[in-house]
C-alpha cells in the first residue's frame, strides 16, 4: 500500500451529499423546478442524489440518463415499497456514508422523509446529517430556502 493511498484513507471526507426527494414529476433532473433550485448547488464538492421509492438513493447522473426510474406510487404501494426504499437508503448509508463530511437531506414534507427516517435510525452516520426543512406554504424557489441550502452544502 502506497503512502498516497494511506493518506487518502486517513484524510477526513470533504464531499457533501445533497439528497432530494423525488416525490413529484418536477423533482427530477432536467425538469424546470429541479434545475432552478438545485443546478446552482452543483459543484465539484457536492454530489446530488435523489431519494426515490422503491430504489432508495439514485445518483443524479443515473437519474438523468434513466428517466424510466421515475415511479410514482399510491399510498398503499408506498407503505410496501417504502420499506424497500428504506433498506436501499440504509445500505447506501452504510456503504458510502463515510465518504461524506455532511449529508444534506431536503425535507419537503412528503413520503421521502418517512423513508429517510426509517433508514437513518441507529446509523453511525446520523451525526453527519443536516435536515433542510421546507415548510408548507414556502416555495423551494424562495430566497430563504436557497440560502439555507447553500449554507448546508458549503
Amino acid at each position: 500500500m502506497g503512502a498516497a493511498s494511506l493518506v487518502g484513507q486517513l484524510a477526513p471526507p470533504s464531499r457533501v451529499a445533497l439528497i432530494v426527494p423525488a416525490e413529484t414529476a418536477d423533482m427530477w433532473p432536467g425538469r424546470e423546478l429541479y434545475e432552478r433550485v438545485f443546478a446552482p448547488l452543483r459543484s465539484s464538492g457536492t454530489d446530488l442524489m435523489l431519494l426515490a421509492a422503491p430504489m432508495g438513493i439514485v445518483p443524479e447522473s443515473s437519474a438523468s440518463r434513466h428517466p424510466e426510474l421515475r415511479v410514482y406510487l399510491s399510498e398503499p404501494e408506498l407503505r410496501v415499497m417504502g420499506v424497500d426504499a428504506a433498506a436501499g437508503v440504509r445500505a447506501w448509508l452504510e456503504l458510502t456514508g463515510r465518504d461524506y463530511k455532511r449529508i444534506v437531506v431536503v425535507d419537503t414534507g412528503g413520503h421521502g422523509i418517512s423513508i429517510w427516517n426509517r433508514a437513518i435510525v441507529g446509523s453511525s452516520h446520523a451525526r453527519r446529517v443536516r435536515l433542510v426543512k421546507v415548510y408548507r406554504g414556502v416555495s423551494l424557489t424562495s430566497g430563504h430556502v436557497r440560502r439555507v441550502l447553500e449554507r448546508a452544502v458549503s
